[in-house]
């Protein structure tokens, strides 16, 4: 891994432990506004925009008790 790869790295989990944090309705604010992009950006904006979506996702799940029947590894 390179030095640019371990900072994106870095970011990515900086993103997805503060986004647990942060009040989900804000979350929700956000990932809205990051879809309806993905309706009108080019090829490699939609892409960025379905990372950025994931993030958000991932940091929305950081806390979430596990489903009932959800084994944890």
């Amino acid at each position: 891994m390179d030095e640019l790869e371990k900072r994106l790295a870095a970011l990515e989990l900086v993103v997805i432990e503060l986004g647990a944090w942060l009040d989900p309705a804000a979350i929700d604010d956000a990932m809205r506004s990051i879809a309806a992009g993905i309706e009108t950006g080019c090829d490699e904006e939609r892409e960025i925009r379905r990372q950025a979506l994931h993030l958000l996702q991932d940091a929305r799940r950081r806390f979430e008790p596990p489903a009932a029947g959800v084994v944890i590894t």
